[in-house]
């Protein structure tokens, strides 16, 4: 057959039909109930092509893009691409996009030409059943990794059953690591994400190292003199450590434990403060790891959203005045400590904290990474100067790809802040999250050497032993 189309083969396969007069569809190899989904129709060499006749999908007419026409010259033979049709035979790719069925039948009708193709799609409530799947096994078996892969599993499997039938269950299998999970990783905003999420974390491993985080508690130590103040101070450090909330509960955990035993604060009320507000925190700052992350999942929508004219920073700001449960969680913390009330099994905890004698230390399952090195003299612009460059650089960087990116016209007539929502709007904020987390992990190895509290390989290897302890996130 004459011009046959480049299929481009879509998850296990595209069907593609022949039919009468030389159409052919290609689909793509799942379609699911009411969903809008992409064909392409091959019209074939030797169908008289006019713009004006309407393409019909099952009846209803359908807008159409021309994704390729190659002009045959009668006379020569040879093919050429052109946008400009000056004969009446050539091959003609056509996209229709949106397309909406119901049905198990595809009726494209071109004038007096038509193909039929049968599909099956999947039915619109299958959809929800790999997150269930997932959350459930979660819950059940107490294992996120293993509830995860087989969420996804169960997803692979369900478009190869309806996309190859029985002989898909095998293939579905097999894909899951081989085409999903290495397409999702072969994808530069994913792999921006891993690499500043694991700088950030070797900023944190080495300034905790060379006592940094220590010299910060130190200066906030003095003003926790009872429980509630003592409350406030854990506090007050779960939102200073804003970047990552898993460095945020190690850091404020580890390093709080002893100013909270001191001051009799149970240790199920230390658990509390650590996590509201390390996920809180994190969900809502400028500049942290969990930002990366959501910044991929926003840029992910707006593929499918190009009416939006945003940039996924920019939707991420706008959402922030939406953030309702980190914002009440950060307030109810604060509530409870001003009151100096709990309730339930916590009301219990605190009673018996507050009567013993002392709460034993325990320093089972505390992450080496971010102890500090025996000897060391603590000292907070240690941990301030590398992390002020980190939120410095972030902002820094965003400003200068925003710059570069805008029209000077785009900024004529607005008011100062919108110039600068405009512009932190058309940054890249992953190629300056990427400058800042490098940045700040230069300064806080060149702090150490120059201070001989660590030798360069010793600075080194605490930044790879923060990349470990990211290692549970990333996956």
């Amino acid at each position: 057959m004459k011009n046959l189309i480049l299929i481009i083969f879509l998850t296990f396969g595209v069907n593609s039909l022949q039919a009468q007069n030389e159409i052919t569809i290609s689909l793509p190899a799942v379609i699911v109930e009411g969903v809008g989904f992409e064909l392409e129709v091959n019209l074939g060499n030797s169908i008289s092509w006019t713009p004006d006749i309407p393409v019909l999908v099952n009846g209803q007419e359908y807008e159409y893009e021309v994704k390729e026409e190659i002009i045959r010259n009668v006379s020569t033979g040879s093919a050429t691409l052109n946008s400009q049709i000056d004969e009446d035979i050539g091959s003609r790719v056509i996209t229709i996009k949106n397309v909406l069925t119901s049905s198990t039948t595809l009726k494209i009708e071109y004038g007096e030409h038509q193909a039929n193709a049968e599909i099956n799609p999947v039915p619109l409530w299958v959809s929800i059943l790999p997150p269930l799947i997932a959350i459930a096994l979660a819950l059940l078996l107490k294992e996120v990794i293993s509830a995860l892969f087989i969420g996804i599993l169960s997803g692979t499997l369900i478009m190869s059953f309806y996309g190859n039938g029985l002989t898909g269950l095998f293939t579905g299998f097999l894909s899951t690591v081989d085409k999903y999970i290495m397409n999702a990783l072969n994808d530069w905003s994913h792999i921006a994400v891993i690499v500043f999420s694991m700088s950030i974390a070797a900023v944190v491993s080495i300034i905790s190292k060379n006592g940094g985080m220590r010299g910060v508690v130190n200066r906030l130590e003095p003003y926790a003199k009872n429980p509630r103040s003592g409350q406030f101070v854990i506090w007050i450090m779960g939102v200073l450590i804003f970047f990552d909330d898993y460095a945020n509960t190690l850091v404020v955990g580890n390093t709080m434990r002893p100013v909270a035993d001191r001051l009799k604060i149970s240790r199920e009320k230390l658990a509390y403060l650590v996590d509201s507000t390390a996920a809180p925190v994190a969900a809502i700052a400028f500049i942290t790891t969990w930002i990366g992350a959501e910044l991929g999942y926003i840029e992910s929508g707006l593929n499918h959203l190009p009416q939006l004219n945003m940039s996924p920073y920019a939707v991420f700001l706008q959402s922030l005045q939406y953030a309702f449960y980190p914002i009440f969680t950060l307030a109810f913390m604060l509530m409870l400590i001003y009151k100096k009330s709990d309730f339930g099994p916590m009301h219990k905890a605190e009673l018996k904290a507050r009567k013993a004698s002392a709460i034993d230390g325990i320093n089972e399952g505390v992450d080496s990474e971010f102890v500090m090195k025996e000897g060391v003299t603590p000292k907070s612009f240690n941990a301030v100067i590398p992390i002020l460059i980190v939120i410095i650089g972030a902002v820094w960087g965003m400003w200068v790809t925003g710059t570069a990116a805008t029209d000077v016209a785009q900024l004529e007539g607005e008011s100062f802040f919108r110039k600068i929502s405009i512009i932190i709007g058309n940054s890249d904020s992953f190629t300056a999250l990427l400058w800042s987390s490098l940045s700040g992990m230069a300064a806080a190895v060149v702090l150490t050497v120059t201070q001989k509290i660590m030798t360069l390989d010793e600075s080194i290897q605490s930044g790879l032993g923060g990349f470990k302890t990211m290692i549970p996130a990333m996956v």
